[in-house]
């Protein structure tokens, strides 16, 4: 059985892969601020997203999408709010919160994503 730390490190490799294949660039990863963290910063057009990754193990009852809650979803806006304040050539893209989760219980692993999961 593997532990949290190395299924959420695979989890976050397994979503920037696919937000890659899906033709995003990946801005920057592990973002970290007092404010909290943001797993994956990444552009798609004029858009920039910033993506929280939730991944499961097998066995889990909790579905990844539905682990980010209304505390963490704050936490994720006022980080963000502090990328955008670091790095002022962004400011003005439109801005997106989205959420990948990955469930480790199905083979191949099931990836879902959702662009627009918050404001």
């Amino acid at each position: 059985m593997k532990s949290k730390n190395k299924i959420g490190l695979e989890g976050e490799g397994a979503a920037a892969a696919y937000l890659k294949r899906e033709r995003f660039t990946i801005i920057e990863r592990n973002f970290r601020a007092s404010r909290g963290e943001i797993d994956i910063i990444a552009k798609k057009g004029k858009t920039l997203y910033f993506m929280e990754v939730k991944a499961r193990g097998a066995g889990s009852i909790i579905d990844p999408l539905e682990a980010v809650t209304p505390q963490k979803q704050q936490s994720i806006r006022r980080t963000a709010e502090y990328y955008l304040l670091k790095n002022p050539k962004m400011e003005k893209m439109p801005c997106s919160f989205g959420v990948i989760g990955i469930d480790y219980s199905y083979c191949p692993p099931r990836i879902e994503c959702i662009l627009d999961a918050f404001e």
